[in-house]
């Protein structure tokens, strides 16, 4: 009896066993070689090079779809682990409930971890090797380092390494002037700011909080984050274009040279990262908001709640982004693509394969029970 006890659930084994090999296969350079045979075996099938680095961020979404379904599978638990792990009051104590989750052998958090692991080591593989510059007849690869022998070796130079993207080219312009560009946006930040104001005056006032009313301000603080999120971009933005609004403007092919570094694309990647961090923590903050608000919390706290959240997106989203100005910076564009072209993917399965996915996960949970979902080996078998 007390040898039983002792044994190690079946996840925890598969857990450490899943850690071992990927540490390995990492710290090898394996995952390095696995992204360079990836893309130099779509670069021979499209001899173009921007396209098998999109190609590669496509093939790495489809890669994680068994992954993805199971973490939807499981979300029941693993929401309720989030929450648990949110109670927390430091970080030694998540890491600490963490690894007794793991250990314990709960499949949702080891599906969960494991999820994460790989998609770190994915973005640190792929990352690596698009700073490489291999595209010239300088720079030929070295084929037994960075790709398996049965890919066919590239003819030098490599094909496809000008990026093209429509652009307009300003023939004409005109100016309005600063009175009416500030004029123009005292309205904005009053349209913005003074009904929120008056809200909060109201509510405090005379303590009006019907249910519709309270329902109604959670989606215009919705709409609100999204606003104060853009709204220092677009007056920065604004103030270029409104003094040099084109009036003769013509179509244009623009080309960039993803084996060298592209200011312009840098700030491109900049301002995608920002866009995908705000869109992720939002999406996130959103389904917790909802589940929230189905099982009868207050919507006020709720509210409070989603708007900590929301701060805490928008603040890391603008320091992401710009650490990813400066680092692309450094870095030939084929990094900057490669950030673009997941991001992009990201954003695109939210809207096609995420709810086909969430559909088959729910008829799947309902056809074995919520007892089931439990053991996710039962699920699986």
């Amino acid at each position: 009896m007390g040898n039983d006890q002792r044994k190690l659930p079946f996840s925890t084994l598969f857990f450490s066993i899943f850690l071992i090999l990927v540490g390995i296969w990492f710290f090898s350079g394996e995952s390095f070689r696995l992204y360079g045979s990836l893309f130099f075996s779509l670069y021979h099938i499209f001899n173009n090079s921007w396209v098998a680095i999109i190609l590669v961020a496509v093939v790495q979404n489809v890669a994680f779809l068994p992954l993805r379904f199971l973490g939807e599978l499981t979300w029941p638990k693993m929401k309720a682990f989030e929450e648990e792990l949110e109670e927390q009051k430091s970080k030694e104590e998540q890491s600490f409930l963490l690894k007794k989750k793991v250990h314990s052998g709960e499949w949702p958090v080891v599906i969960y971890t494991i999820n994460f692991i790989l998609l770190l080591v994915a973005f640190i593989s792929a990352g690596r090797f698009f700073l490489l510059e291999f595209y010239s007849e300088a720079h030929k690869i070295d084929a037994s380092k960075y790709f398996y022998s049965w890919v066919p070796y590239p003819e030098y130079p490599l094909s496809g390494i000008q990026f093209p993207f429509p652009w307009v080219k300003v023939l004409a312009s005109t100016a309005i002037s600063w009175t009416n560009i500030f004029l123009v946006w005292i309205v904005i930040f009053s349209l913005m700011f003074v009904p929120r104001i008056l809200w909060k005056w109201i509510r405090n006032a005379t303590g009006f909080r019907p249910a519709v009313m309270v329902n109604l301000r959670i989606r215009l603080n919705r709409v609100h984050f999204w606003l104060i999120g853009i709204v220092g971009t677009l007056f920065i933005v604004s103030l270029y274009f409104l003094r040099n609004i084109p009036t003769w403007i013509e179509p244009v092919m623009l080309y960039a040279d993803i084996s060298k570094q592209n200011t312009a694309f840098n700030i491109v990647t900049s301002v995608a990262t920002f866009i995908a961090t705000i869109f992720i923590g939002e999406k996130h903050h959103s389904e917790e908001k909802d589940t929230a608000l189905k099982a009868g919390y207050d919507p006020g706290l709720v509210e409070k709640v989603h708007k900590e959240k929301s701060r805490e997106t928008l603040r890391n989203a603008f320091l992401i982004a710009t650490t990813a100005y400066f680092l692309t910076h450094l870095m030939p564009s084929s990094h900057d693509l490669s950030v673009l072209s997941f991001e992009a993917v990201y954003i695109l399965a939210s809207y096609t394969i995420d709810p086909i996915l969430k559909r088959k996960a729910s008829a799947m949970q309902k056809l074995v029970g919520s007892n089931s979902v439990d053991n996710v080996s039962q699920v699986v078998n």
